[in-house]
């Protein structure tokens, strides 16, 4: 039975640096002019290819990953320019990033809304199976 991976990230957890960035991050990050879009852009880079990168073997560099949107705005990863096969689902609130990550490609999960509390345990990195989200 396939799962869903639940990541979060508090804004403490942002490295100083840049350097994780994809250039076309940098300057989609650049273009931002409102200060908490940008932090909630980088807090949702950042959770998603730390996510990204663990489920991979070896883990590439976090700069190769680069986080699009599609047409419909829905995350999108790659690396090197090259589609990976992962989906996944950004929400931030209260300087938290939360994401849920499918462990099979043909699996939706539902945009995830606000995080009000701490519902099932889910912001403790918990899985939760497809069941719950169900099939594309």
């Amino acid at each position: 039975m396939s799962g869903v991976t639940w990541v979060t990230c508090d804004r403490a957890d942002l490295p100083g640096s840049l350097g994780w960035l994809a250039t076309e991050e940098r300057l989609r990050l650049d273009a931002f002019r409102i200060a908490k879009r940008r932090d909630d852009y980088l807090l949702g880079r950042w959770t998603a290819k730390r996510a990204i990168a663990a489920r991979m073997s070896p883990s590439p560099p976090l700069e190769t990953i680069a986080i699009r949107a599609a047409a419909d705005g829905a995350p999108e990863a790659f690396l090197d320019d090259a589609p990976l096969a992962f989906t996944v689902s950004v929400s931030h609130s209260l300087e938290r990033a939360l994401l849920g990550a499918p462990d099979q490609r043909d699996h939706a999960i539902a945009p995830i809304g606000r995080a009000r509390g701490d519902p099932g345990g889910l912001l403790g990195g918990e899985e939760v199976t497809d069941g719950a989200f169900g099939d594309r």
